[in-house]
C-alpha cells in the first residue's frame, strides 16, 4: 500500500533534520549524538527499502492477479467460441441436411403431380375418344346428360354398349339410375331383338330427372324402367347398412348385366355389398356383373368377399374406374 504523499514529505523532513542534527553533532566532536543520527538515518533507509520490497511485493501481486484473471477471460472465450463454432457447424449440418430432405420431399411431390396430371390428361383423351366412339354409334333424339363425377365415364359406357351389341343380353338390372340408362336404351335399340332395363334408384328426384331425359330421347315406352327404391334396414344379417327394397325388384329374374353404381358411399360403410348377395339367386347363368369406383376402398374389400364367397364368380376385364366379374355358367 503507498503512503499518502503528505506523509513521504513528513518523513523526508524528518530525515532530513536528523541529517543536519549529525553533521553538527559530527562538527562539535559530539560522536554519541552523531552515532545516534547515523543509526536514524540508516533505520530510516532500511524502513524505506522494506517498504519498497512491500509495495513491489504487492504491486507483484497485483499484476499477478490480473495475469490471472486474463487467463481465466482468454479461457473463458475459448470456451464459448468454442461452443459457438460447435453449435454453428450442428446448425448448419442440420439446415444443410433438412433442405436435401425438402428438395428430396419437393422433387418426389413435384414427379407424382407431373405423373398425376399426365394420366388425368391421359384419360381426359380416352374419355373424349369414348365418348366420340359413343355420338358416333347413335342417332341421338336429345342432348345426353353428362358423364364422368357420379355417373359412369365414357369409357365404361362404351365397354357396356359394347357388351350389350356383342352379346345375348335381355335383362340388365341398375343400382342407380342415370346417363347410363340412356345409352344402354340406345344400344338395345339399335340392336334389337328386344332386351328390357330395370333401373333402382333410391333418390325419387334423381329417379324423375332419369324419367324425364327417357322420355325426352323417345324412350317413354322402354326399354328402361327407373324404380323408386328406397333404402331400408336389415336386408343381411350383420349388415347395418340400408340398402334397396327388396319389394322393389321381386319380380325380376335372369338378370344378365347387373351394374353396381349405387347407393352412394355416404349412406354407409360397404354400402354396395349386398348387391351379390342379396341377387345372386337372381343371376342368369354366364351373367357379368360391372362394379363402378372400383379403385376405391370399400369396392375392392366388396369384390373379394364375393370372389371368395361366390363359386365360378371370376374377374374378367376392367376399365380406369370399372371392373367386371362373370359369373360361371
Amino acid at each position: 500500500m503507498r503512503l499518502p504523499s503528505h506523509k513521504l514529505l513528513l518523513a523526508a523532513g524528518v530525515i532530513g533534520v536528523v541529517l543536519v542534527v549529525g553533521v553538527v553533532a559530527a562538527i562539535a566532536d559530539n560522536v554519541g549524538l552523531a552515532l545516534v543520527c547515523v543509526l536514524l538515518i540508516q533505520s530510516a533507509a532500511l524502513l524505506a527499502v522494506v517498504d519498497t520490497r512491500r509495495r513491489q511485493g504487492g504491486l507483484a501481486d497485483t499484476v499477478n492477479d490480473h495475469a490471472a484473471s486474463l487467463k481465466r477471460v482468454d479461457r473463458t472465450i475459448a470456451n464459448v467460441s468454442q461452443r459457438v463454432v460447435t453449435e454453428a457447424r450442428a446448425s448448419d449440418k442440420a439446415l444443410r441436411t433438412e433442405l436435401a430432405a425438402s428438395r428430396a420431399d419437393l422433387r418426389d411431390r413435384l414427379g407424382r403431380t407431373r405423373k398425376g396430371v399426365e394420366r388425368t390428361l391421359d384419360l381426359r383423351v380416352q374419355d373424349i375418344e369414348a365418348m366420340i366412339q359413343l355420338s358416333d354409334r347413335f342417332e341421338l333424339r336429345a342432348a345426353m346428360p353428362p358423364s364422368g363425377r357420379w355417373a359412369l365415364n365414357a369409357g365404361g359406357l362404351l365397354k357396356l354398349v359394347d357388351l350389350v351389341e356383342r352379346r345375348p343380353i335381355r335383362t340388365i338390372v341398375e343400382l342407380g339410375s342415370g346417363t347410363s340408362t340412356l345409352w344402354l336404351s340406345y344400344a338395345l335399340e339399335r340392336r334389337g331383338s328386344g332386351g328390357r332395363i330395370i333401373s333402382l334408384d333410391h333418390d325419387p328426384h334423381f329417379a324423375g330427372i332419369t324419367r324425364a331425359e327417357l322420355v325426352a330421347h323417345g324412350f317413354a315406352d322402354g326399354p328402361a324402367e327407373v324404380r323408386d327404391a328406397p333404402l331400408v334396414d336389415g336386408v343381411i344379417d350383420g349388415h347395418d347398412t340400408p340398402w334397396y327394397d327388396p319389394a322393389s325388384f321381386h319380380d325380376v329374374e335372369a338378370i344378365d348385366l347387373l351394374i353396381v353404381d349405387g347407393p352412394p358411399m355416404a349412406s354407409g360403410g360397404l354400402a354396395r355389398y349386398p348387391a351379390v348377395p342379396m341377387l345372386l339367386s337372381r343371376l342368369a347363368p354366364g351373367a357379368i356383373v360391372v362394379v363402378d369406383d372400383a379403385p376405391r376402398p370399400d369396392e375392392q374389400e366388396m369384390m373379394q368377399r364375393w370372389l371368395a364367397d361366390v363359386p365360378g364368380l371370376t374377374r374378367v376385364d376392367q376399365t380406369e374406374r370399372q371392373v367386371f366379374l362373370a359369373l360361371g355358367e
